[in-house]
């Protein structure tokens, strides 16, 4: 979808590249995979973090939840599936988000 915002277009691909990874999580926690999710879409910042530090990350979170949580406790995803969810990110979302539409700009041209 094409806006005149492109704000609001980044926001659309993430929405929409959450929702494909998601259903690829479906047989897992849906707790945990919904904050791996937000993890991985993370990758996608002009700070430009390392998948295993973002990793770290989440299973820091998951370890603060399990420490709060009556109930059974959430399981950590593997790093091969952090890894893996990253790996199907749109390249040309992940690329214009860690170095900037600029940086496109120089690529395409």
């Amino acid at each position: 979808m094409k806006t005149n915002d492109p704000d609001l277009e980044a926001a659309i691909a993430e929405s929409v590249m959450a929702t494909a990874l998601m259903g690829r999580l479906l047989r897992f926690n849906s707790i945990s995979a919904s904050i791996m999710i937000g993890y991985v879409l993370s990758y996608a910042d002009p700070r430009r973090p390392g998948i295993f530090c973002l990793y770290r990350a989440y299973s820091a979170e998951i370890a603060r939840r399990n420490e709060v949580r009556d109930q059974p406790e959430l399981p950590i995803l593997s790093l091969y599936m952090f890894r893996s969810c990253i790996e199907r990110l749109d390249p040309e979302f992940v690329f214009a988000a860690r170095y900037g539409r600029q940086a496109v700009s120089r690529r395409t041209a």
